[in-house]
């Protein structure tokens, strides 16, 4: 099992961390949540399967973006 703490981190950080653990898929979504439970968004990350085994871990955290106007 991989575990991982995000708070505070940057996003290329993040995934340099789990790609260390063999996590090469991440994508960050936007918390669409009515009970967002004070989280702005949520790392879905993606293993490959191998064997008969495959990993999906979530892990929800805060995260601030600024916004371009274009």
């Amino acid at each position: 099992m991989y575990k991982a703490e995000f708070s505070g981190k940057k996003i290329d950080d993040v995934e340099k961390e789990l790609a260390k653990q063999g996590i090469i898929d991440v994508e960050i979504v936007k918390n669409d949540s009515k009970r967002d439970d004070g989280y702005d968004s949520e790392l879905v990350v993606r293993a490959d399967v191998t064997g008969n085994k495959a990993v999906l871990v979530t892990s929800k955290f805060r995260l601030s973006v600024p916004i371009s106007e274009e």
